[in-house]
């Protein structure tokens, strides 16, 4: 068992206060933050001679008995009615506080009442909710254990296993312990073989003579199909665009780096007709005018991998202006791995080629 000194628990709690992470929780996260003129609407309401304290406790057991139902019939519109009381009794707490001496009493209470509606939105899977509720109960009253054993659900279930190891630790809950260690275990392994895919992923360019690489803005992109120190066998997406004729682009799915330009086209072209025969095109890549962010080394491609995995909703990852494009000549001859080494090359997807007419003006 783990003994905490209160100034243990004290700095704990100051941690999780500084560890939302863009939570956002569907209820109030504290009773400052409730209308005042809301919580005089509800004590009128509740008309009658009760103190407040006593209509809180009343808002509490409703909310008790619309849980039991809602663990009873597994309807999850009654967890939605008991965090609706359990609301309503924290307000009450509010007009309590200023009108009773018991503060200790209401602090309890209004301890009591968070930590029950952190049960809720558990149940509702609203954790952020659940991880707030929790911790504010546990600022009211420090030794309320079943708010202690939702903080450490909470965190299991938002995957902040530091937390959730700390919060089980401190409420000596032996069986969530476990599980928070072997949670935590388990994705220090699986971000340590993510960061040794990466770096290797990386460093196979790097091998094969790719100069830059930035962030993919593609699902298309280079695959490594076997590592060697000495010769990586790696596979990119080539596009072949034909920007003076309404025709669709080419794909090739699997090109490589000792391929000649002029392979492909004499492939890709072999049935066209004129102008855009192997011989009397002209091949251009596309490149920007403003070179992009790139990664200086394998550790910021790593990290930035991670930050992206790390984003629910892919809008929020930060893409990068697409600017002005220009065209680079590329001589049919020169293997492609010579496109992807030019100092104005950045690989951040399926290698563009432009195909022109050789008497075209454009």
């Amino acid at each position: 068992e783990t003994s905490w000194s209160a100034e243990e628990r004290s700095r704990f709690l100051e941690e999780l206060l500084g560890d939302d992470r863009g939570e956002e929780p569907l209820f109030a996260s504290s009773t400052e933050e409730m209308d005042p003129k809301l919580v005089e609407a509800l004590v009128q309401l509740r008309d009658g001679d009760e103190p407040p304290r006593t209509l809180a406790v009343d808002a509490k057991d409703r909310g008790n008995r619309h849980f039991t139902t809602a663990v009873k019939t597994k309807k999850l519109m009654w967890y939605r009615e008991a965090a609706k009381e359990y609301g309503d009794g924290l307000a009450l707490c509010v007009a309590a506080a200023k009108e009773e001496a018991t503060e200790d009493v209401v602090k309890k209470l209004e301890s009591t009442l968070k930590a029950n509606r952190a049960a809720c939105s558990l149940a509702l899977r609203n954790f952020g909710s659940a991880k707030c509720d929790a911790r504010e109960a546990l600022v009211a009253d420090p030794t309320n254990t079943k708010a202690m054993f939702r903080m450490a659900k909470a965190c299991l279930a938002l995957e902040q296993w530091d937390a959730a190891v700390k919060a089980a630790q401190l409420g000596q809950f032996a069986d969530l312990l476990a599980v928070a260690h072997k949670k935590r275990k388990d994705s220090e392994q699986a971000r340590d073989k993510r960061r040794q895919a990466n770096v290797a992923y990386f460093e196979a360019l790097r091998r094969k003579g790719v100069g830059k690489v930035a962030r993919f803005v593609s699902s298309e992109r280079p695959v490594v199909v076997s590592q060697d120190d000495d010769d990586d066998d790696v596979t990119f997406p080539l596009v072949l665009e034909y920007p003076e004729v309404d025709v669709p682009f080419d794909l090739v799915k699997e090109a490589r780096f000792e391929d000649t330009v002029g392979d492909w086209l004499g492939t890709v072209l072999e049935t066209s007709e004129e102008p855009y025969r192997p011989l009397k095109v002209d091949v251009y890549v596309e490149v920007k005018e403003t070179t992009p962010t790139f990664f200086p080394d394998a550790d910021a491609y790593d990290r930035d991998c991670e930050r992206q995995r790390g984003c629910d909703d892919k809008d929020d990852v930060e893409e990068e202006d697409d600017g002005a494009k220009i065209y680079l000549e590329v001589d049919p001859d020169e293997p492609l791995g010579a496109v992807l080494s030019h100092e104005r090359f950045v690989l951040d997807g399926p290698v563009h080629l432009q195909l022109r007419p050789k008497d075209s003006k454009a």
